[in-house]
């Protein structure tokens, strides 16, 4: 019987009777992963950790990847990260934190994370990936490092936002609406504050080509 939460944004641990039903029998292997993945989620929720934005989750995963020679370029081997999770984890404990992966599925969540980061992903995942590129004795503080600037991917949105005069009264503004949202484009900064771009454009027609 498939249980869905009233709150799509809820993550509920799988009820007991949920897992009896589906036939789980977990080995001591899968008890000891799951009493890992609990001490981590435990550490997390008692800790304070500065928020990162998507940039620099980007690079600290791509770094992790490299570590573990994942990765050619920037090029990911998403098949042998897809068999290395699943044999870390096992299909039963990943079912159970309701992280389930497939062989060859374009559109994961595991293979969103190996990628450019775009959204918000659960705390639980972060540590499920984690703790199979970074180890099992791997500090969990190390997750929240900010990567240095070096390490932050070349080319990014914000190197093709607008470039504005130094004297445009509205530079600043926009600034650090950049820097607020460094995955955004200009088109989607436009659409965020149109007022604010409208004033720009009236200063220097030149940003229309952002």
């Amino acid at each position: 019987m498939p249980y869905v939460p009233a709150n799509k944004h809820d993550y509920t641990t799988t009820p007991a009777s949920i897992l009896k039903e589906e036939g789980f029998q977990f080995t001591d292997t899968d008890m000891e992963k799951l009493i890992l993945i609990a001490s981590d989620f435990s550490q997390l929720a008692q800790g304070h950790y500065e928020p990162l934005s998507h940039l620099d989750w980007t690079a600290i995963y791509k770094k992790l990847l490299r570590n573990r020679q994942l990765t050619k370029g920037n090029i990911v081997n998403q098949t042998e990260l897809f068999e290395g999770f699943s044999t870390f984890w096992g299909k039963r404990v990943l079912m159970a934190l309701s992280s389930s992966v497939s062989r060859g599925e374009e559109h994961s969540w595991l293979t969103a994370m190996a990628r450019k980061h775009r959204k918000n992903v659960h705390p639980v995942r972060h540590l499920l990936l984690y703790r199979y590129l970074g180890g099992e004795n791997a500090p969990l503080t190390d997750l929240f490092k900010r990567p240095a600037v070096s390490d932050l991917p070349k080319t990014s949105a914000a190197a093709k936002k607008l470039c504005l005069p130094a004297d445009a009264k509205d530079r600043e503004p926009w600034l650090s609406l950049q820097k607020e949202h460094l995955d955004l484009f200009a088109k989607q900064l436009r659409q965020l504050e149109s007022a604010l771009y409208a004033r720009l454009y009236r200063q220097d027609q030149r940003v229309a080509a952002g």
